[in-house]
């Protein structure tokens, strides 16, 4: 009997082929852009976790109880984020999770650039120890002018985005020491002779604390994100102790800790107006160095622990986990998802999921409607035929599965195109290396390159797609023809 119906199904397939191509080319179209579609969220998903998690926030971000805002990046007006109290233990806590890879902690705020010859200009800094940062994020980024510094180097790594902003401002070419102007890194139209070149900057801390200082701040390297600069770049590295200098997280200074040069003063001379004044003899003048002026800095300048997972553990989860070793050790902390911690940043970047989401959804739904509609016209002029069918003995179940066999022979031809065709149109978006001019672009393309990706499951839901418009759209002209009695067609003849 199956085989009846198919080669029935197939001849009329081929009797009405204008019908047939109309229900195919919508079939084609349809899953044609389903399946385009899902690549790209695929493609979008996968860039934020490879760009945002891997190479700038981690996935999961430890937070201060202090801070009630989860929005930790790009905070209003420069909010300052609460420090973490009790730093190390809350390190321990973390790095003891068996799921947990690398645990950076970051000291994030703002400063002032102070220069004599313009107006006060702010800037976003990451005070890091610079060996934990490149092990934790290894590719992200890339330095086009210097090197990058070691962990006991002091001073700043200036993202190419910072520094064009500072040049915008207050026409300033920031260089690392000891360099000169790379032409070819000046935006269009600047010359070095048009511009003021600085190899140092000097940062007054931007906090609540009373105690933040003016800082002289070598600049070590110039360096760019590998994705989403014109954003991220707005964050530049500096070595913690450097940071916690200008921002004020120092305590005052022991006895020991006195400079060589004052303290040679005072085992040469009991005379203190001559220590004070310069009339003893000294030997040459020593520049003290950060740890002097900034002994015993204080570890509340740490404000977040950017972590990053095992792929075996899942990001819920852990932090569940970690929340509930905080809780039981009574430490002020608690931990967030990085999309939770960007804030309107990654609901933009989840805005524009969603939106092709529900573009693929109404192709989805508009597909169903145009295909009823079609074999719904198509199951009215066919009554004469149905109906005879009927008068020889032909049950409603024989002319539900001609329907679904008729419908499904498009569906596995035109439908199965389709998912061909979007499976090579993604591959030639993919070599296309389409590149984002603009942040928001970026965000949509999921880093710098629109980068579309079909996995095995998303062809697999590309097929459950064109399964359930091949079903959903077959049930009303099923229920139309199941209608058509013998009488039906003989009052239309």
């Amino acid at each position: 009997m199956t085989g009846i119906v198919f080669r029935i199904a197939w001849k009329n397939l081929m009797r009405h082929r204008g019908k047939s191509l109309v229900i195919g080319s919508i079939l084609f179209t349809g899953t044609l852009i389903m399946t385009v579609g899902n690549a790209v969220i695929s493609g979008l998903d996968a860039g934020l976790a490879q760009n945002f998690r891997q190479r700038m926030t981690g996935d999961i971000v430890v937070v201060s109880t202090a801070q009630l805002k989860d929005n930790v990046f790009f905070t209003p007006m420069g909010e300052p984020v609460e420090s973490i109290d009790h730093l190390d233990e809350v390190v321990k806590i973390v790095t003891q999770h068996p799921g947990v890879r690398h645990a950076l902690p970051v000291a994030k705020g703002m400063v002032t650039v102070l220069n004599e010859d313009s107006e006060p200009y702010f800037q976003m800094l990451f005070g890091v120890n610079f060996d934990d940062y490149r092990a934790t994020f290894p590719d992200g980024m890339t330095i086009v002018e210097g090197q990058f510094p070691s962990g006991d180097a002091h001073g700043i790594v200036m993202s190419t985005q910072s520094r064009e902003e500072l040049h915008k401002f207050a026409n300033l070419w920031s260089v690392p020491v000891g360099s000169e102007i790379v032409t070819k890194n000046l935006p269009a139209g600047v010359t070095p002779d048009s511009i003021v070149r600085r190899d140092q900057m000097v940062y007054m801390g931007y906090s609540d604390r009373n105690t933040s200082l003016d800082i002289l701040a070598p600049v070590l390297a110039i360096g760019k994100y590998a994705a989403f600069n014109g954003l991220w770049g707005f964050f530049s590295l500096i070595d913690i102790d450097s940071y916690n200098q200008c921002m004020g997280y120092f305590e005052s200074e022991p006895a020991q800790d006195i400079d060589r040069h004052n303290q040679q003063l005072l085992a040469q001379t009991d005379n203190l107006d001559a220590v004070l004044f310069g009339d003893a003899p000294t030997t040459a003048p020593v520049t003290p160095s950060i740890e002097t002026v900034a002994t015993a800095a204080a570890t509340s300048g740490y404000n977040l622990i950017l972590v990053r997972l095992k792929p075996s553990h899942t990001i819920e989860s852990t932090i569940h986990q970690l929340d509930a070793k905080f809780k039981s050790k009574d430490l002020p902390a608690r931990a967030i998802s990085w999309k939770a911690a960007l804030g309107q940043v990654a609901q933009i970047a989840l805005l524009m999921r969603a939106v092709l989401f529900g573009f693929v959804m109404i192709v989805f739904i508009v597909a169903i409607i145009v295909i009823t509609n079609t074999l719904s016209l198509a199951a009215m002029e066919r009554i004469t035929e149905i109906g005879m069918m009927r008068a020889i003995g032909a049950r409603r179940s024989i002319i539900s599965k001609l329907f679904i066999t008729e419908t499904g022979i498009l569906s596995i031809v035109f439908g199965g195109a389709g998912i061909v065709t979007g499976t090579i149109l993604t591959l030639i978006l993919q070599l296309l290396h389409i590149k984002a001019d603009n942040n928001f672009v970026e965000l949509f393309f999921g880093g710098t390159t629109f980068n579309p990706v079909l996995s095995l499951s998303d062809i697999g839901l590309g097929i459950i797609q064109l399964v359930i418009v091949t079903i959903v759209a077959v049930i009303y002209p099923i229920l139309i023809a199941r209608k058509i009695s013998p009488m039906d067609a003989i009052s239309r003849e």
